[in-house]
């Protein structure tokens, strides 16, 4: 080419080179100065909640411990008549429970940037900050879903989160809430059995079946399937005090709940804290009422992914005989779910083929959706991981830290992001971006934003 064309040329090149610097300087000033918000979608920070003993009236005695699940103070629950009594706290728990949010709220807005942040740097030897540059950004924990694990955990659930709430919700311009918490109702596997002593205390138990709602009776139709039509719901007597803290509580969702093969009561004689049948019977049946309320839900697994997924397909196919039968007799099946909306498989220790049956089962044939959460204590250890992080996909992919101190959580969700990113090949932003997209469709709130520009 001639001189002039080569002028041409190096200035057009000049002038490319000069807008994709003005780009990158753009990116970055709208990227790193406002916070960036991040969303757990499993924890259970109520049980890092410090309870003191109470000089009230009545409530002079010690607070119980709970040996089984490292020694958290959560006070057992108590009953007037037939009925749970929820609402009598003493004052000096509903402080704790106000202080507790308080601590919660800082350890959140505070993204520790000058701490060693041994769960963002390095995860499993391997140093993401220089890729990701996650040291120049400043992070905040944006939603929460609280799991409880048992009856007496659900008023400490409901109090955290309205006390959360009243500190929690930012509006955006349109007046649009963009952070969250999320009270989760469920009966873990592990305290199934204190849970069913704990209300066999009662002379007289009421059962879903003494209900008369007539929205109930699709409800206590999947029960009687469970159960052979004898026995009710006497195997689960917490059940209508789970179904009324579900329906007094608008946002909350059913979690945390599943089957574990490996929490031995007894480790020698490998006899479990729970026996299987009746871990199956609790799961089934809180599966068919989170569908028949139309909630989201967060599943345990753990040794025993055949037996879960085996108890989804059997609910799938008693729901798919419901919906016909409800048919036959000239009734609506419009709101009518076969699944949950939404389930959340936490923690998940499956392989890629496990994935393949989860959502062949949960997906097909419903409306449907599934979801996956890896937590580093749990998962980031296994030389799997990574594969069924690809095999999951960013579309399906929560994070969560699956912890009980809430001060971990910030930077157990960095490490989150870092190895999601690392086994992705996505950036910083995309895994965070796209995460909190999935929780709020998860748990059904929010619009579906990352960013708050305070």
């Amino acid at each position: 080419p001639d001189n002039k064309e080569m002028k041409r040329w190096l200035l057009h090149l000049s002038a490319m080179a000069m807008q994709h610097q003005e780009q990158r300087r753009i990116v970055t000033k709208s990227s790193y100065n406002p916070p960036q918000f991040l969303f757990d979608a499993h924890n259970h920070i109520h049980l890092s909640l410090q309870v003191r003993a109470s000089s009230e009236k009545g409530q002079s005695e010690q607070i119980e411990q709970q040996d089984t699940a490292g020694g958290y103070s959560i006070p057992p629950l108590s009953f007037e008549g037939n009925n749970v009594n929820s609402d009598n706290f003493p004052t000096s728990l509903q402080e704790d429970i106000i202080n507790h949010a308080n601590a919660v709220m800082k350890s959140f807005c505070d993204d520790g940037r000058t701490d060693k942040e041994e769960g963002c740097n390095e995860v499993d030897g391997v140093n993401h900050e220089e890729n990701l540059s996650m040291s120049r950004l400043e992070l905040q924990v944006q939603g929460v879903a609280i799991m409880s694990t048992q009856p007496r955990d659900f008023p400490i659930v409901e109090q955290l989160v309205q006390n959360l709430e009243g500190q929690f919700q930012s509006p955006d311009k349109e007046g649009k809430k963009l952070r969250h918490a999320i009270p989760c109702f469920g009966v873990h596997p592990w305290f199934l059995k204190q849970a069913n002593e704990e209300f066999d205390r009662l002379n007289q138990l009421t059962t879903i079946d003494d209900y008369n709602d007539e929205s109930l009776s699709e409800l206590k139709e999947a029960i009687q399937y469970e159960t052979n039509n004898s026995e009710k719901t006497q195997i689960l007597p917490w059940l209508p005090y789970l179904y009324d803290t579900i329906m007094s509580n608008a946002n909350s969702h059913v979690g945390e709940i599943g089957l574990d093969n490996a929490r031995w009561d007894n480790p020698d004689t490998k006899e479990l804290v729970c026996p299987m049948e009746i871990q199956i019977a609790a799961f089934e049946i809180q599966l068919h009422m989170a569908a028949h309320l139309n909630k989201a839900v967060s599943i345990h697994s753990v040794r025993c992914w055949g037996i879960l997924v085996e108890s989804i397909r059997k609910v799938k196919k008693q729901r798919q005989q419901l919906k016909k039968k409800i048919k036959k007799e000239r009734k609506s099946t419009s709101s009518f779910l076969v699944l949950p909306p939404r389930l959340y498989f936490h923690a998940f220790g499956g392989n890629s083929n496990t994935v393949d049956q989860i959502n062949s089962i949960c997906c097909k044939d419903t409306t449907s959706e599934t979801f996956y959460g890896f937590a580093p204590v749990i998962n980031f250890r296994s030389p799997k991981t990574a594969d069924t992080i690809r095999k999951v996909g960013i579309e399906s992919l929560v994070l969560e830290s699956d912890l009980e101190d809430y001060h971990g959580v910030l930077n157990d969700l960095k490490a989150n992001i870092a190895f999601v990113a690392n086994a992705l090949g996505l950036s910083f932003e995309e895994v965070l971006t796209k995460s909190n997209e999935n929780a709020r469709r998860l748990y059904n709130v929010g619009p579906s934003r990352d960013v708050i520009y305070s």
